[in-house]
């Protein structure tokens, strides 16, 4: 049975709540219906996500924030669309997609994954080292059965 159809907002909440979750920080709504959320670690203070912004959003964040490095906006939209006034940090990123298997235990060669509750960590193993990992919690990190 095939997933029903969602809407860029809706996945980007389900995204933006387990990474939260994920991390143990909490979600508010924010002005433009965007999501922030508070991590105060070294580089940033505040993070606001949103769902494909308008310009005139982009553009009200950057006024309200002008000035203030350690708080970053993450926003889901089309290449191309995000004005070149707006300081990039990272122009593309990439979620980690696949099916999950039993905590503990390795699916394609390289994967290890470890569930916690409702959060899962995968790891990818390269010549005995992790050389890269992924967190998610939430409906998005249900083991397959």
């Amino acid at each position: 049975m095939e997933s029903p159809e969602r809407s860029l907002t809706d996945v980007v909440e389900q995204w933006v709540r387990g990474w939260a979750l994920a991390r143990g920080l909490a979600v508010v709504e924010s002005d433009a219906g965007a999501l922030r959320a508070r991590p105060d670690d070294t580089y940033r203070r505040e993070e606001l996500f949103a769902a494909g912004p308008s310009t005139a959003d982009l553009a009200a964040f950057e006024e309200q924030h002008r000035g203030d490095d350690r708080i970053w906006l993450t926003a889901f939209a089309p290449p191309g669309t995000i004005p070149e006034w707006l300081r990039l940090v990272n122009a593309t990123e990439t979620l980690m997609v696949g099916d999950l298997v039993e905590s503990g235990r390795t699916g394609r060669a390289g994967l290890e994954l470890e569930v916690t509750g409702p959060i899962a960590t995968v790891r990818f193993i390269a010549d005995g080292e992790q050389a890269a990992s992924g967190t998610v919690s939430g409906d998005v990190a249900t083991p397959a059965g």
